[in-house]
């Protein structure tokens, strides 16, 4: 996403398999997942990034890793890290690489009715 906004403005999105569950995970662009914390939140022994052509089928409107965090969508449960709860506001693609979304959190959440939990840590 090439955009003029601080990686802590910057919400990313990575889909994982937890157990027999795809995810949608949100976290700040500058923050990496916590697998040891995610694990224990989502109660499962492993998680792992959906491979690229497992994306291409669950988001066939979009460039591999553009998809938007809008997972009520695909039909996919988020999770959604506590530290980017704290922002107004969010910003993310818009299902391509050059496109892109600002929204304000409240209505993330309001949407999306993500778990919000702490599973990521900064870099």
């Amino acid at each position: 996403m090439a955009t003029h906004v601080q990686d802590s403005n910057v919400a990313k999105v990575l889909v994982i398999h937890a157990g027999a569950q795809v995810w949608m995970v949100v976290l700040r662009a500058d923050h990496r997942i916590d697998r040891r914390l995610l694990r224990h939140v989502l109660e499962v022994h492993s998680v792992h990034l959906v491979p690229d052509e497992k994306l291409e089928i669950l988001f066939p409107n979009c460039e591999v890793g553009a998809m938007p965090l809008l997972g009520n969508l695909y039909g996919l449960p988020v999770i959604a890290d506590k530290a980017l709860a704290a922002d107004d506001e969010i910003v993310f693609n818009a299902g391509t690489h050059t496109e892109s979304i600002r929204m304000k959190f409240a209505d993330f959440e309001r949407l999306v009715k993500p778990m919000i939990v702490e599973i990521a840590v900064s870099h």
